[in-house]
């Protein structure tokens, strides 16, 4: 009966030391409809100190807070870095900015853009919010920019980021 209670009192002490991941948003893009989310990984302390990103369910990186201040290439395409982010001045206590710069065309030259959005708690949960917006966002959807090379229309960027939100 000792034993039972011990391993019990184990497993419940393991169980709430475990990292939990907090879903910050998904994004999604007309080109093949694939469906990625961003993790915040958080510790026993409910602090976050990672970022994960997730194609369906495959880990497609982990990258820890503070190194994104140098930002990470999300996404990648024929050797060109399609989608990049950025977390600044990042506190674990109140969050901090985060930037999303996209390839918008590589014809004739590359361009990008970019969005402005703030990491930090609402309710008691890590959401994403798009800069000067009060509703946490939910879903960036991606229209893909085609361009003709060589006579074939071919996705050469991303043409606009529709920004869904929850209510309020």
């Amino acid at each position: 009966m000792q034993r039972l209670f011990l391993l019990t009192l184990i497993f419940l002490t393991t169980a709430s030391c475990v990292a939990k991941e907090v879903l910050l948003v998904k994004t999604r893009n007309d080109f093949n409809e694939r469906d990625d989310r961003l993790y915040l990984e958080l510790d026993e302390n409910g602090t976050p100190y990672e970022l994960v990103h997730r194609a369906y369910d495959l880990v497609m990186g982990v990258y820890r807070l503070e190194d994104l201040n140098k930002g990470v290439n999300l996404r990648e395409y024929k050797g060109k870095a399609v989608l990049k982010m950025d977390i600044l001045n990042f506190d674990p206590e109140t969050g901090g900015e985060a930037s999303l710069s996209y390839l918008e065309g590589v014809v004739p030259t590359a361009r990008y853009g970019s969005m402005k959005f703030n990491l930090q708690k609402h309710q008691g949960r890590w959401r994403l919010f798009q800069t000067g917006d009060d509703r946490p966002v939910q879903l960036l959807f991606f229209r893909t920019n085609f361009s003709t090379v060589l006579g074939v229309q071919q996705p050469t960027g991303i043409k606009e980021i529709r920004v869904l939100k929850d209510r309020k």
